[in-house]
C-alpha cells in the first residue's frame, strides 16, 4: 500500500468512526425522549427556576431552539457549583468539565415572559464522565396566559415561592448533556473526585 492509499484509508476509518459516534449520540437523544418518564416532573431530582428574557424569543415569538441549551447549561452548572463545590476558574481548578455531547427534543414551545423550571437528574456516571438528563417545565400560571395582571398579582407570581407545584407536570422539552472531566492543562480525562461522585449519585 503506497502513502496516498494509506492516508486515504486512515481518512475513511476516521469518517466511519465519526459517523458511528454521531449515530450513537442520536440514538441516546431519541431514547431519552421516547421514555414517557423523561417528560414527567417527578422524574427529576434538582430544580432551578429560570425567567425567560425578551431576547430569548425569535422572530416567530418563541424561545429560539439554541436558547434551550443555555437553560440546560444553567441548571447543570448551578448544581455543580452549589452542591458539588466545583471550581470554575482555569487558574486554580485541576478538574474541569467539557461538554462532549448534547441533544434536545421539543414538545411545546416556550415564550417570553414564561417562567421555566429546569429539572435535572444524572442518567449515567462513568469514570470521568457524567450524562445528565434535563427537562424544562413551563409555569402553570404563565403558560399561554397573556391577560393583564395587577402589580400585586405580578408580585405574587414573581416572589410567591410556591415551589415545583407552580409549574406544569409535563415538560415542554427534554434533553441530555454529557460532561467529560479533564485536567485544564492537558485535556486528559480525570477520574471524578470521590466527594463529587457521592453528590452526583444523590440525583440519579
Amino acid at each position: 500500500m503506497n502513502l496516498h492509499s494509506h492516508q486515504l484509508m486512515r481518512r475513511l476509518v476516521s469518517l466511519r468512526l465519526a459517523s458511528s459516534r454521531s449515530l450513537q449520540a442520536k440514538d441516546a437523544s431519541s431514547s431519552y425522549a421516547s421514555d414517557p418518564g423523561a417528560w414527567e416532573r417527578r422524574s427529576y431530582k434538582y430544580f432551578l427556576p429560570i425567567q425567560t428574557r425578551w431576547s430569548d424569543n425569535d422572530q416567530y415569538g418563541h424561545v429560539n431552539n439554541v436558547v434551550y441549551y443555555s437553560y440546560f447549561d444553567s441548571v447543570i452548572n448551578h448544581f455543580l457549583i452549589n452542591c458539588c463545590g466545583i471550581d470554575t476558574s482555569l487558574k486554580s481548578s485541576t478538574n474541569i468539565g467539557l461538554m462532549v455531547d448534547t441533544g434536545c427534543s421539543f414538545g411545546k414551545p416556550l415564550s417570553f415572559p414564561d417562567k421555566v423550571l429546569a429539572g435535572l437528574k444524572v442518567a449515567k456516571l462513568g469514570r470521568s464522565s457524567v450524562t445528565y438528563q434535563v427537562a424544562l417545565f413551563n409555569s402553570s400560571s404563565g403558560a399561554g396566559d397573556q391577560s393583564p395582571k395587577s402589580v400585586i398579582e405580578m408580585h405574587k407570581l414573581n416572589f410567591g415561592g410556591g415551589g415545583k407545584d407552580d409549574y406544569l407536570s409535563e415538560a415542554s422539552a427534554v434533553g441530555h448533556c454529557v460532561h467529560v472531566f479533564v485536567h485544564p492543562d492537558s485535556n486528559v480525562p480525570q477520574e471524578l473526585p470521590p466527594k463529587m461522585r457521592v453528590v452526583l449519585e444523590e440525583i440519579m
